[in-house]
């Protein structure tokens, strides 16, 4: 690239970068590397390259120099409002919102009709649970902008966090308007028909969502789990979506997996549990128990967590397994090879087909044992997956075992126990004793409450 260099040295230097620019917006990351660096090895203080070689660095996962050659270019020139709103996406993108929305605030009270500014920081508010905050950055953006349509669709999803189910139909809608193929928006037009117990409607545009793309792996897990409310389905029907699409992946994972590992005498069992609820979840609470009582001399427990939330209880549980492994920036083929690496007896699911599951990972079999249990209440579909461990209860003697793929473990009792927190009300009086008639209360999904429940 030197020699480019010298050839180029006569040109002026907004000439240079533009030929930079061109080669960045085709993907040739590379090259306009390259001619940023030797533009400010020749001009160090040019606020533009570094702002320009601050995007790229994002780009290419280079968080520490993304932040750094940006941070350059503010310290260089701090009216300039794109820089900030850059900064904060840097900071956005590798899931620091709290300084991402500081950047936002910066470059809208330097240009306050920044279309990007107001929708980066309904981003950053949606990610900090400022909901009511977050619609009203969006609505900005959309006054600025009214076909913008990633604005359109993250108000949806803000009405539906918020409780607007009305609000959030119709603003899915018009982003449907807007792009006809978006295919979030539709899946979020099911969801929310589901959570109104509108069960008929969430099917129809389940089924509508996945003729877009069928291989979609988020919105047909969605799609299975909502069937568990269908009330007008048999459960051969049900279990039929299920290995259709267990089928699909089983079919499609395509890499071969090299022989497993030999248990060697003397040497501890290796198990492996995979979840994105290593948090504040119900899961939590179920799986505590049993990550903290495991025979030690027996066993050898790994978890790993694919979820970005870390709170409490994730501090507690990554100090009861010997081996915590944080995945969630990993693509399935790293994950595969993580788990292999780490040589795993038996791996085991916890979530099923709910939220951020990685079933995907299990149907490439990286452990000779998968196991699923505890998170969903059905089968996976996948051949892969050679156990679901339940009860009588739940799963009658021989009445529900043709239904699954996986062989199912029946526990003496319950299958799961729950672990009480250590902080909880007082328990009250029966108000029946001064009511005189009893009160139910139920918490749970909506979904569950239908026109036959």
């Amino acid at each position: 690239m030197f020699s480019i260099w010298k050839k180029n040295k006569s040109k002026n230097l907004d000439i240079l970068i533009k030929d930079a620019i061109a080669h960045h917006e085709k993907g040739n990351l590379d090259e306009a590397k390259k001619i940023y660096c030797n533009i400010l090895k020749d001009s160090p203080e040019n606020h533009k390259t570094l702002n320009l070689l601050g995007i790229l660095n994002s780009q290419t996962g280079d968080y520490e120099s993304a932040v750094n050659n940006i941070e350059k270019a503010i310290n260089i020139n701090k009216a300039e409002p794109n820089y900030y709103n850059n900064l904060g996406t840097v900071y956005f993108t590798y899931g620091f919102f709290e300084k991402s929305l500081k950047c936002h605030d910066i470059a809208i009270e330097l240009n306050p009709d920044s279309v990007a500014a107001h929708f980066n920081k309904g981003n950053a508010l949606f990610k900090l649970h400022f909901f009511q905050d977050a619609i009203k950055s969006y609505r900005r953006t959309l006054e600025l902008f009214p076909d913008h349509i990633d604005a359109q669709f993250n108000l949806a999803n803000s009405f539906r966090e918020t409780g607007e189910y009305e609000l959030s139909l119709s603003t899915f809608k018009k982003t449907i308007q807007l792009a006809p193929q978006h295919i979030d928006a539709y899946h979020g037009l099911a969801r929310i028909y589901e959570i109104l117990g509108n069960l008929d409607k969430s099917l129809i545009y389940y089924q509508h969502t996945l003729s877009l793309n069928p291989e979609h792996n988020k919105i047909y897990s969605s799609f299975l789990y909502s069937l568990n409310y269908q009330t007008n389905l048999t459960p051969e029907e049900v279990f039929h979506e299920h290995k259709k699409w267990g089928d699909l992946h089983t079919n499609s994972s395509g890499d071969v997996i090299s022989p497993y590992h030999s248990l060697s005498e003397n040497q501890r069992i290796r198990i492996g549990y995979v979840s994105p609820d290593f948090r504040n979840h119900s899961v939590a609470f179920f799986i505590e128990p049993i990550l903290k009582n495991h025979d030690e001399n027996t066993f050898e427990i790994y978890a790993y967590y694919n979820n970005k939330q870390h709170d409490s209880v994730t501090t507690r549980l990554k100090s009861s397994v010997e081996h915590w492994r944080d995945i969630s920036d990993l693509s399935d083929n790293d994950i595969i090879e993580q788990i292999r690496a780490d040589h795993i007896d038996i791996l085991v699911d916890l979530a099923g087909h709910t939220a951020h599951n990685l079933l995907s990972v299990f149907a490439k079999k990286p452990a000779p044992i998968q196991i699923t249990y505890l998170g969903y209440p059905n089968t996976t579909g996948l051949e892969t997956i050679d156990y679901r461990i339940t009860d009588n209860y739940a799963d009658p003697h021989k009445q529900t075992d043709a239904f699954h793929s996986e062989k199912l473990i029946r526990l003496p009792k319950s299958f799961l126990c729950y672990q009480v927190p250590k902080v909880y009300p007082d328990i009250q009086p029966l108000p029946v004793l001064k009511n005189g008639y009893l009160t139910f209360g139920c918490f749970n999904n909506s979904s569950k409450i239908n026109q036959d429940i």
